[in-house]
């Protein structure tokens, strides 16, 4: 089952390309009418307020009007109380899909956990597994190396004793392990002290072949040095030395892994442990995954609400903007027109008001319930 996606958090919403075209239609509109109301002022126009009207206070309200309508067509999406509710009605749908999905894990836990108890304390646990091994590979080495030494022909060559050290390490390694369980395995302690004893002589009684193998090369060695010398032979204590270390070093061994070897009953508890174990871990985790996916989708279903409100308010903010900016553009040509009337009063008709009844608003009665987001 997939992991469940990372929730977004939203920002602050902004239209780059809507504010981009406020800013210019600012800036143009500002420019002109500050010009329009110079060249009107100084020929004394308008004169009457119907003129005025025509001329100037309708195109800039038609101007502001296909911007507001350029809005709406940006941000149509309308985040009212019935899209609200179908959204969460949809995230409740799929909820409720995957809480049903959960019920079966949830169920199955409690008891797969009481199993996975009791198979436990069944369980012996191979504590030192790394003591184990260590004492094996080091047996195995050993064994490689006085073996070698007992029989290798003066002639051979260092590759040869590495290849003949190599696979006679691995006999041991394994040897000794299939010693350890045919031990531990017996059915009854007779039988395991009888088996420890066989596998002990077997052990005696190869280290005591390989003490004698290299107390002949030794000998032979050592006499023939003594003939060409002239001297009587010297005392041969190579063979005593390997001896001790094929001993001491396989007692090591067996007795390391007996302490840790299982017999066939407790793998079987283990392999049994492991599993249920292993079954816990699904369960568990299937458990969480299914818990991400309800809290994605409900924190995904606020997120959307959010951003459709965010969108919203944007929306609704722009029109009040723009109808701002419609009484702005107003105000300069009246304010530069005046200034180049050289004294002239001012026509009564001036002072023209810009209200939200001159345009088609599509937000103003959201604007103002909303309250700016978080």
């Amino acid at each position: 089952m997939s992991s469940a996606k990372a929730v977004i958090v939203p920002g602050p919403y902004v239209d780059l390309e809507m504010e981009g075209k406020f800013e210019t239609i600012k800036k143009e509109e500002l420019s002109a009418s500050a010009v329009n109301g110079k060249l009107d002022g100084e020929k004394g126009e308008p004169a009457t307020a119907p003129y005025y009207w025509s001329q100037t206070v309708k195109p800039v309200v038609s101007k502001i009007q296909s911007e507001i309508d350029y809005n709406y067509s940006r941000h149509p999406f309308i985040c009212d109380a019935a899209t609200v509710e179908g959204l969460r009605s949809a995230a409740k749908d799929q909820v409720a899909i995957l809480q049903n999905e959960k019920q079966e894990p949830m169920l199955a836990l409690p008891k797969a956990q009481e199993e996975e108890k009791a198979l436990k304390a069944k369980c012996r646990f191979d504590g030192l597994p790394w003591s184990r091994r260590l004492s094996k590979t080091v047996f195995g080495i050993t064994e490689g190396l006085v073996t070698i030494s007992a029989i290798k022909p003066i002639s051979s060559s260092i590759v040869t004793d590495v290849i003949a050290i190599s696979i006679i390490a691995w006999i041991s390694y394994f040897g000794i392990q299939t010693a350890g369980s045919f031990i531990v395995n017996a059915t009854d302690s007779q039988q395991r002290k009888k088996r420890y004893w066989n596998v002990l002589i077997l052990g005696l009684s190869y280290a005591l072949l390989l003490g004698y193998c290299r107390a002949e090369l030794n000998n032979e060695s050592l006499a023939l040095d003594a003939q060409i010398a002239g001297v009587r032979a010297a005392n041969n204590n190579g063979a005593l030395l390997l001896f001790l270390a094929s001993v001491i070093v396989f007692m090591i061994a067996l007795h390391v892994e007996l302490s840790h070897a299982l017999t066939k009953e407790e793998k079987a508890n283990l392999k049994a442990y492991k599993q249920k174990q292993h079954e816990v871990m699904t369960l568990e985790t299937t458990i969480r995954q299914l818990d991400d996916q309800i809290d994605t989708i409900q924190k995904d279903t606020e997120n959307k609400i959010d951003i459709m409100r965010r969108r919203q308010f944007y929306a609704a903010s722009m029109e009040v903007r723009l109808v701002t900016l419609a009484q702005e553009i107003i105000d300069t040509y009246e304010k530069n027109n005046l200034n180049k009337r050289r004294g002239a009063p001012c026509p009564e008709f001036f002072n023209q008001k810009i209200d939200n009844s001159m345009f088609k608003l599509y937000y103003h009665h959201i604007h103002e319930k909303t309250n700016t987001p978080a």
